[in-house]
């Protein structure tokens, strides 16, 4: 690892132990009288700091390249980026923890795992279910799993595009990638996603899961103030795409609208306890 000239005279240890306080430089690598993979084991676990060394694929990429076969070196870099793994040594490509741990951070890592992983139904379920884009790389069989399939849309609604056709126009599987990721229903029939729009309730369910989900209803709900209302308590930015008379509600505003407690549907109600009742000097109780 190279890195560039610093006039700051060699830290001490204690320095060097302390945490990165930016802007100040990082010392040199070549500074520390450590092995190569102790070199970049540090620079990974400090990169976030560090951002000159590591802060995408490429470093995490190369940091495997050169200790393909040191556990620690390389669980840090998958850290960074999971699809550094296609570099790791085999033995590491099925070793579960360590194909778990890089699904976690990108579903396309899942690529590199074993065959006999992607394989192995209990496996792809817990993979999908930390990052939905593994199925993508799940066999064939299992891409077909209604169970498998229903896990990786609930992570990533969009992982709907790598299920099998007959799951892909499967009411309830569409319905609930749509309801985490709504641009989901582009992978499902034309039949559901005109379903999906004229459907209240899982317009409801969507945008309170997703306020994001508002943008792509917003032709069909845009003038709803309860759909509106969900919306805007999960994203803000989203009452622009709701009618003018509307963006005009006060009781709109997002900062009104986070602080309604009672916004959306199935939300419990404040329990008000009343002991007694007394009439009032003005009349009434």
């Amino acid at each position: 690892l190279k890195c560039p000239r610093s006039d700051h005279t060699r830290a001490p240890v204690k320095t060097r132990q302390a945490a990165f306080r930016p802007p100040a430089p990082p010392p040199c690598l070549g500074h520390f009288s450590c092995s190569a993979a102790q070199l970049v084991l540090r620079a990974i676990r400090h990169s976030s700091a560090m951002s000159i060394y590591l802060l995408d694929y490429e470093e995490a990429c190369r940091a495997v390249r050169a200790n393909p076969s040191d556990r620690e070196v390389v669980l840090s870099a998958l850290h960074r980026d999971g699809r550094a793994l296609e570099y790791a040594a085999a033995a590491f490509q099925c070793d579960r923890a360590i194909v778990l741990e890089a699904v976690k951070g990108d579903g396309r890592a899942f690529e590199f795992a074993a065959d006999a992983l992607r394989a192995d139904p209990r496996f792809v379920l817990e993979a999908v279910t930390q990052h939905g884009w593994a199925l993508k790389h799940a066999t064939a069989d299992l891409r077909a799993h209604r169970g498998i399939v229903l896990e990786a849309v609930r992570s990533r609604g969009s992982a709907l595009e790598y299920a099998a056709a007959e799951l892909r126009a499967d009411r309830d599987i569409a319905f609930e990638a749509a309801t985490q990721n709504i641009l989901a229903l582009d992978h499902a029939p034309a039949e559901l996603r005109a379903e999906f729009r004229a459907d209240r309730e899982m317009v409801l369910a969507a945008v309170d899961k997703r306020g994001g989900n508002f943008d792509f209803v917003a032709k069909e709900f845009g003038a709803d103030r309860e759909v509106v209302l969900a919306a805007v308590r999960r994203d803000p930015d989203v009452l622009q795409y709701a009618s003018e008379a509307l963006q005009r509600d006060p009781e709109l505003q997002p900062d009104r609208a986070a602080a309604n407690p009672l916004a959306v549907p199935g939300t419990a109600a404040p329990l008000v306890l009343v002991e007694g009742i007394c009439p009032a000097p003005g009349g009434g109780v």
